[in-house]
């Protein structure tokens, strides 16, 4: 797990930069689409992968 920061941009945006083994890992890019939820008052945010969309 890494400690990250949330920033907020321009008409309320939420950032959120990730280290880049995990960009590596996921094979995220600029404009990946993310699954964002709560479990046990964490924050849990899961990559969508190309193949996994309907």
């Amino acid at each position: 797990m890494t400690h990250r920061i949330l920033a907020q941009g321009k008409n309320s945006r939420t950032f959120l930069c990730i280290p880049a083994y995990l960009r590596d890992k996921f094979g995220l890019k600029k404009g990946s689409i993310v699954d964002v939820t709560d479990t046990e008052g964490k924050i849990v945010i899961t990559p969508i992968m190309e193949n996994d969309k309907e």
